[in-house]
């Protein structure tokens, strides 16, 4: 089996694992992923944006995975960087990598300058913000503002908000695999 393969068995293990859970959400992790790539996709993101939005809670279930002693019934907080340095090590670009790690950081952002953003997260979803670190100081506003993937990171915090929804029809994951493999192989 090539290594593209490998690592793409790899993530449909961890889904098969994991994607069932719901984290005192509304529908499956893999529902979830799926809905927020398929809205990227809607949208017109490019494939790199599309592949982080798919895979941008990674980090849930490799803290799963690995026993992390600080997951909740809301994931594990700082699952962002896990799934970022996992998806690095994996060989994703840094496109996908800055997308996956920065999803946390877009929402403490719209937190900040956003007075009523908070009303519109779902309960979990403003839990793990508090969690997290809650609202931005103006500067790291500033740092946030100036950073290279800022407006993607913000798309990819709306498409996290919307994919919440259990009857949304949405590409199934073998879509994203597929598309993950290739990905894969055009950076071999």
């Amino acid at each position: 089996m090539s290594a593209v393969l490998e690592i793409v068995q790899e993530l449909q293990d961890l889904f098969a694992l994991y994607g069932q859970d719901h984290y005192e959400e509304a529908c499956t992790q893999q529902s979830h992923a799926e809905q927020c790539a398929t809205l990227a996709k809607q949208h017109g993101c490019d494939e790199e944006t599309q592949i982080a939005a798919f895979l941008h809670d990674i980090g849930h279930f490799v803290a799963k995975y690995q026993h992390h002693p600080d997951f909740t019934a809301f994931g594990f907080a700082a699952h962002a960087s896990l799934g970022a340095c996992y998806l690095k090590e994996l060989g994703f670009s840094c496109k996908v990598v800055a997308l996956v790690e920065g999803h946390v950081l877009a929402k403490r952002y719209l937190l900040s300058v956003d007075k009523q953003y908070q009303h519109r997260l779902s309960k979990a979803s403003w839990e793990t913000a508090l969690q997290q670190g809650g609202t931005l100081s103006e500067t790291e506003i500033r740092q946030f503002e100036s950073s290279q993937w800022c407006n993607e990171l913000i798309l990819l915090r709306r498409f996290d908000d919307h994919g919440k929804d259990p009857t949304l029809h949405t590409l199934k994951s073998e879509y994203w695999f597929s598309l993950i493999a290739e990905h894969l192989t055009h950076r071999r």
